[in-house]
């Protein structure tokens, strides 16, 4: 490892005279000068014969004195016949080899990164690190397109003012990048219509305006398409509101999500089933056909307990859902949950009602889902939610915000007018979240009852 630049110099750089007599004269002594510093040197040229990149020295005329011996990578010609040349020409630039061009002197000399970060560091003894340009070439009477990546050191030995110049050929990552760049758009297009997908299937305003009526939906999701979604319906005097959270996010997340959909608007629109007990079991039965998994709780139960983990975890494809169904006209409220709670908010109380602890999917342990039946009064508010919100990292320390302060922020901008609560609770999370990246979909229903 080189930690003093004098070395390099002693072995790379000869002593040149202010004045250069002429060209020729300049190539012998630097030729001389370089030979004897490569026989006297060995140790310190196989260290830079080592290296991946190429390196070469100019002086302050802008003429090549020294290189490594990668220079193939970059000059095309023998030792003899770059050295002491301006480096345009040593170097192969298109500009500087057509039409006998002279290096600084072509219409694009002054265009060119490389030879103004070389006079620039002259100037101002400031160096430049890992700048990229994209470089023609001449060689072999044609052009060669080529990506570099090259840094600028300032050098001063024996009163010459130098530069060292390092340049890596980076065409070929330069290639593999753009490819990869335009596979990534390719798939960020086709997510792109799959979110235009997913949106054609959630509720309209219009509907969530006759459905649900005082309200507001507090909808983010972590990627471009989401694993949270609402439903809304209405069957007869029964409104239908539904918050899920299906297994995973973005893509995959997105994908339960449609499947969930499209089965819910058979059961509910089609079937007319309204309880939300039955909603749940028939999702269920639904989505284990539709992915192809067999409930043989006999067969689990004789296996090892670390085997019938691994075998739950596997399956473990499905959602968290919150199943609400009201009647307006006789205050009746009808709710089944899978992994998740409904929220009431009547008076600055909180009340709580818990559904079942399991997934709407395939479980170790699956019991009918049950419902509870709850009267509702004027102006409660109902809340129904993803895990999304509280469970995002925030605050002082970095901490969940947690379903405790989750349910204290519900009570605290109850009072407010609907749309003014979903916009405070967007803030509140906002805050809470400030620099942390968001970790998951996030969707949020209120409701205030007639």
């Amino acid at each position: 490892m080189l930690t003093n630049p004098t070395n390099v110099i002693n072995s790379y750089v000869p002593a040149i005279r202010e004045n250069y007599i002429s060209t020729s004269i300049i190539q012998n002594k630097a030729q001389n000068k370089l030979d004897a510093l490569k026989s006297s040197n060995t140790f310190i040229n196989s260290i830079l014969g080592s290296l991946n990149s190429t390196l070469f020295i100019v002086d302050s005329k802008m003429r090549l004195i020294g290189f490594n011996d990668n220079n193939h990578l970059i000059f095309t010609r023998a030792e003899h016949e770059v050295i002491g040349f301006l480096f345009g020409k040593s170097c192969g630039c298109a500009n500087a080899n057509k039409n006998n061009g002279i290096c600084g002197t072509t219409p694009a000399c002054k265009n060119c990164n490389i030879r103004g970060s070389i006079v620039n560091c002259i100037q101002t003894k400031e160096s430049t690190r890992n700048i990229p340009i994209g470089h023609t070439l001449f060689r072999e009477q044609n052009d060669v397109k080529r990506e570099l990546m090259f840094s600028t050191k300032y050098i001063s030995y024996q009163e010459e003012e130098m530069v060292l110049v390092i340049i890596d050929d980076i065409t070929e990552l330069e290639r593999q990048k753009q490819e990869i760049i335009k596979s990534r758009n390719e798939i960020l297009g086709s997510i792109e219509y799959a979110k235009r997908i997913q949106q054609a299937v959630l509720p309209r305003k219009t509907k969530l305006n006759s459905v649900l009526g005082d309200y507001f939906v507090l909808y983010k999701p972590l990627n471009i398409v989401s694993g949270d979604f609402y439903y809304a319906a209405s069957i007869g005097d029964w409104r239908i509101a539904i918050v899920a959270d299906c297994t995973g996010h973005g893509v995959p997340g997105a994908f339960m999500s449609l499947l969930s959909i499209t089965y819910l608007k058979e059961i509910i629109e089609k079937d007319g089933i309204v309880r939300p007990d039955i909603i749940l079991n028939e999702l269920r039965n639904s989505i284990i056909k539709a992915l192809r998994k067999q409930n043989n709780n006999l067969a689990l139960l004789e296996m090892d307990k670390q085997i019938l983990e691994d075998v739950v975890e596997s399956l473990s494809d499905g959602l968290d859902i919150s199943v609400c169904v009201r009647n307006n006209k006789n205050n009746e409220l009808l709710f089944a949950g899978a992994n998740s709670s409904l929220y009431l908010v009547r008076n600055n109380e909180m009340h709580e009602y818990k559904g079942n602890r399991m997934p709407v999917g395939y479980y170790l342990k699956m019991d009918k889902f049950s419902y509870q039946k709850i009267l509702t009064q004027k102006d409660d508010v109902i809340y129904m939610s993803s895990d999304g919100y509280y469970d995002q990292f925030g605050g002082n320390n970095g901490k969940k915000l947690k379903n405790k302060r989750f349910k204290e922020i519900l009570v605290e901008i109850s009072s407010l007018g609907m749309k003014h609560q979903g916009e405070k609770l967007l803030e509140v999370y906002n805050s809470w979240k400030a620099k942390e990246p968001q970790i998951d979909d996030v969707c949020v229903i209120g409701i205030r009852t007639e």
